[in-house]
């Protein structure tokens, strides 16, 4: 029962902040504003072995601006998965782009895939850890 219920609360909470995110105007500046704008690429394989990037993919680095600071891949958005606004800011996200989400091991990666998914993004994968997901999606690691 008591796993029934705390279901039921979250889809409640995922619902409310979904309703928030719909009725705000518009996502902050900061996303997105810089002059890589985090639509960097997806992953295609090439005949080569390597990947082929277009820009309809959004890079979502969820690490803390710390660790975002030290590296990130090449036009990667910041959005810290242990804000407590983390939840908010991608609820604002345009839900029908396709999003590569990484961080340093791919733990908080799931995570951030998940409630993405749970909140209807349609196009999400788990590029895992920094250095996989530079090497998968073969962009580099910028500071």
């Amino acid at each position: 029962m008591l796993k029934l219920l705390a279901k039921i609360s979250f889809l409640l909470l995922l619902a409310g902040l979904a309703l928030v995110g719909l009725t705000a105007c518009s996502a902050p500046d900061e996303i997105g504003s810089s002059p890589d704008s985090g639509t960097a690429s997806s992953a295609s394989p090439t005949a080569e072995g390597g990947t082929e990037t277009t820009q309809e993919t959004v890079i979502l680095d969820v690490r803390t601006p710390e660790e975002f600071a030290v590296g990130h891949l090449r036009g990667a958005i910041n959005l810290d998965y242990y804000n407590p606004t983390f939840a908010d800011e991608v609820i604002k996200l345009d839900k029908t782009t396709t999003y590569q989400v990484y961080c340093r091991t791919g733990k908080r990666a799931s995570g951030a895939k998940s409630l993405m998914e749970n909140a209807g993004f349609e196009h999400v994968s788990n590029a895992g850890g920094l250095e996989d997901a530079s090497k998968s999606l073969g962009i580099e690691i910028v500071k």
